[in-house]
C-alpha cells in the first residue's frame, strides 16, 4: 500500500510540473496549494478509486484541483471594501456573476478559499488583483485568515453561463473535457 502512495504522489508531482504554473511552486508550502494537492492524490489513489482511473477521463486535467492548480494563482484574503454591496450568503457563483454586470472592471474567478476549511468558491478581483470577497462574511471568516487559490475567466463566457464553470456536472465539465474551451476562456494568471 505504501508503495502506491509514493507512486502516485511522484505522479502528481510530474503532473503539475509539466503544468508549469509558477504560482504551484512559488506557494506550494502554503496550507490550501497543500490541500489541494493532496486532493489530487487522493483522487488517484487505486484505494480511493478501486482502481487508477483512465488519464484522459477529463482531457488534459485529473480533477477540478488540476484544472485549479494548472491555470490559476494564489490570492491572500483582504478586508472587503465598503465600495462594493456583500451578496447573498451561499451564492457565490451568482454573487461574483452578479458584481460583473454591476462593477464592469472586475473579474470573475473560481477556485477555492480556506474560510474555516478549504471550500469550492468564486469570487472577484479588482484591477490591481486584489480579491473582491462578495459572499463571505468577517464575522465566520476573517479576511486575513482565507487564502484564495483560483483561475480567472473572460467575462463574456461568465455572463452566459449559470453555477460553477469548474465543477459543471450538469454539462459534463466542459472545461475540464475540452483544451480548446478553456484555452479560449481563461484568463492567464498575472500574480507570481
Amino acid at each position: 500500500m505504501m508503495e502506491s502512495i509514493d507512486e502516485t504522489i511522484k505522479e502528481v508531482d510530474k503532473i503539475l510540473r509539466e503544468a508549469n504554473n509558477p504560482n504551484i511552486q512559488k506557494f506550494k508550502d502554503t496550507p490550501l496549494v497543500q490541500y489541494l494537492i493532496q486532493q489530487m492524490v487522493y483522487r488517484l489513489l487505486p484505494s480511493f478509486t478501486g482502481g487508477r482511473p483512465p488519464w484522459k477521463k477529463f482531457g488534459n486535467y485529473v480533477c477540478m484541483e488540476h484544472f485549479v492548480l494548472a491555470n490559476g494563482c494564489y490570492y491572500p484574503g483582504v478586508r472587503l471594501g465598503k465600495f462594493y454591496k456583500l451578496g447573498e450568503i451561499k451564492h457565490c457563483y451568482d454573487n461574483s456573476r452578479e458584481a460583473l454586470l454591476e462593477y464592469p472592471k472586475l473579474a470573475y474567478v473560481e477556485g477555492y478559499v480556506t474560510s474555516v476549511i478549504p471550500v469550492a468558491h468564486a469570487w472577484n478581483i479588482d484591477g490591481n488583483s486584489e480579491v473582491v470577497e462578495l459572499t463571505l462574511r468577517e464575522k465566520y471568516s476573517p479576511a486575513k485568515e482565507r487564502a484564495y487559490f483560483g483561475v480567472s475567466f473572460d467575462t463574456e463566457y461568465v455572463v452566459t453561463t449559470g453555477g460553477s464553470l469548474i465543477d459543471d456536472w450538469r454539462n459534463d465539465w466542459p472545461l475540464l473535457r475540452d483544451a480548446d474551451l478553456a484555452k479560449a476562456v481563461i484568463i492567464p494568471p498575472t500574480k507570481e
